[in-house]
């Protein structure tokens, strides 16, 4: 995904009211998958209660992973600072909309209309519509892992680290066997690069 577009996502995900559950649901879903490089399986079976923001920012653990039970491991995922916010208020507006159907859900990403479970993956490429539709350009959501990579090294993030948080096949069986680096490390050192990066930012 090209930088314009991202950057419109992002914008556009940062002023959707709280009460719009369509479109939050929506931007959030999208918003995460762009900050993060969750793979589709890693996203919609994602559970609220892993995920954790505090002043480094956030992260989130993926405990149902491409290649579970076999070459896949269940890894903690830090969140880009451009969806640390928008993943606040995306929480915000899930409490919210689960309050007014009297539900209490474990998904980060509840199917409302269904008791327990997760999104199917027809609901997740009705979301990306959602936010095509809104922004007036189509794009394709397979492509938010590789951009979540991308920026990353391109913002000067260390390339062993964000192989690491991104979950690749190859290095995951490095660390299993020579546990060069552990994976939480590389988590941590993203998030505090990115806190600083922040903290600069905004003259700290």
């Amino acid at each position: 995904m090209g930088d314009e577009i991202v950057e419109r996502i992002i914008e556009r995900a940062s002023m959707i009211d709280v009460g719009d559950w369509k479109l939050m649901e929506a931007y959030g879903l999208v918003t995460v998958a762009i900050c993060t490089g969750l793979r589709a399986k890693e996203l919609r079976l994602l559970s609220v209660h892993n995920v954790i923001i505090d002043e480094n920012g956030a992260k989130i653990f993926a405990e149902r992973v491409k290649g579970e039970g076999s070459y896949g491991q269940a890894r903690w995922v830090p969140v880009h600072i451009d969806g640390v916010e928008i993943l606040k208020r995306y929480l915000i507006a899930r409490r919210i909309k689960l309050k007014s159907c009297g539900k209490d859900e474990d998904a980060l990403f509840p199917p409302i209309f269904n008791d327990g479970g997760f999104l199917s993956y027809k609901s997740i490429r009705i979301f990306k519509t959602y936010v095509e539709k809104d922004i007036g350009e189509r794009f394709d959501l397979r492509k938010c892992r590789r951009t979540f990579g991308q920026r990353a090294v391109n913002e000067g993030q260390d390339f062993h680290n964000v192989s690491l948080a991104m979950g690749h096949t190859s290095l995951a069986t490095t660390q299993r066997n020579y546990c060069d680096k552990e994976q939480k490390s590389a988590v941590e050192e993203m998030r505090s690069f990115w806190s600083e990066k922040t903290k600069r930012r905004e003259g700290v």
